[in-house]
Parts: C-alpha cells; structure tokens; sequence
C-alpha cells in the first residue's frame, strides 16, 4: 500500500516537472526567436547609421507596416494613436 502510494506521487510530481520543463522550453525558443529577430534588425540599422535622409527604400527595409488609430479627444485635446511595426523585432513599445 505505502509503495503504491510512493508510485503515484511519484508520478504526479513527474508529470508536474515535464509540464514545467515543456512550458520552460517554450520560453526559451521564444526569446532564442525574438533575439534572432533583434539580431536581424540590428544588421540593418548599422546599415544606415550614418544616413543623411530618411528616403522610402530605407523605410520599407526598416519597417514593416504603420498603423494609424481613429483620432479620439480626451480633455479637449485630439490624440492618435500611431504603431510602428518594425521588420523582425514587431510593435515598438
């Protein structure tokens, strides 16, 4: 009886740590992704640190899209909201 009792919990606690293993893998991958993409991002800056001009081919290589919100007036005062989705790296925050 004692043995079966050790088995099961044995094989709870198994299950719990392969579940936390697979969740700690999936972080990983997903920052070994997002550094890939910072590190891709970061080739094509150096690119144009010395630029004089800001011209369209430059943009379009840098970003990847731009997302202008509807206009909203808060305290009387008229906000947009604009994201800048940048190539590799996503929204910039």
């Amino acid at each position: 009886m004692f043995c079966l009792y050790l088995t099961s919990a044995y094989k709870l606690e198994r299950d719990n740590l392969t579940a936390r293993l697979d969740s700690l893998n999936a972080v990983v991958a997903e920052a070994d992704q997002e550094n890939a993409g910072i590190s891709e991002f970061m080739e094509l800056v150096e690119k144009y640190i010395d630029i004089q001009e800001l011209d369209r081919v430059i943009l379009h290589e840098l970003i990847e899209k731009i997302v202008v919100h509807q206009a909203q007036r808060i305290d009387g005062q008229r906000t947009q909201q604009i994201d800048i989705y940048y190539r590799f790296i996503g929204l910039a925050e």
